[in-house]
């Protein structure tokens, strides 16, 4: 028997995705572990899994978070999403790294004044501040007694200190070698 998988819509509806087997499909919960009922909420989709290639689509992001790399691993081909409108408050251009003192921000300053509402392939990197070196540090002291940080740390800091013009290629590279180190390759595509 093929499996069957339930998905929900994210954002919009509040609610992760979720993949289930066929013997709990009718008592579907999102990640938080909230119930979902099929017959009120029509934003979950059951059916059985196509025998095609499973296509993912997502917008690039700097550091990007481990559902990521979830979905990129459940790809048989990944597409970038990068021709839409820049959000200037999203995870395109930060991220967020744990520290002993709580979260702290990394961002990539770009340049947004007066380009009205441009894409994300077309958002520059303001580079008049230190902003790479200023990452690195953070990373290595937060990361300092990280049993892996001598491994990953020299790639890491060799990707972010290039001299990138364009934030979309950034977040590709940084990707990119975060595959790598996930043992990850699929077909990608912008």
């Amino acid at each position: 028997m093929r499996a069957r998988h339930a998905v929900v819509s994210g954002a919009a509806a509040g609610y992760d995705s979720a993949v289930v087997t066929p013997h709990s499909v009718d008592a579907v919960h999102d990640h938080a572990g909230v119930r979902l009922d099929r017959a009120r909420d029509r934003r979950l989709v059951t059916a059985e899994r196509p025998a095609g290639p499973t296509l993912v689509v997502l917008q690039p992001g700097y550091l990007p978070w481990l559902g990521f790399f979830d979905q990129f691993r459940r790809a048989d081909v990944f597409v970038y999403y990068d021709d839409v409108q820049y959000d200037k408050h999203g995870w395109r251009n930060r991220n967020r790294i744990k520290t002993q003192a709580g979260a702290q921000w990394l961002t990539v300053p770009v340049r947004h004044s007066g380009l009205g509402l441009p894409r994300i392939v077309d958002v520059e990197i303001d580079q008049r501040t230190p902003w790479a070196r200023k990452h690195v540090t953070s990373i290595r002291q937060a990361y300092a007694r990280a049993p892996f940080l001598a491994r990953y740390l020299p790639e890491l800091e060799e990707i972010v200190q290039q001299a990138w013009e364009r934030l979309v290629d950034l977040d590709l590279a940084v990707t990119a070698a975060m595959c790598r180190w996930f043992g990850l390759s699929r077909t990608v595509v912008r």
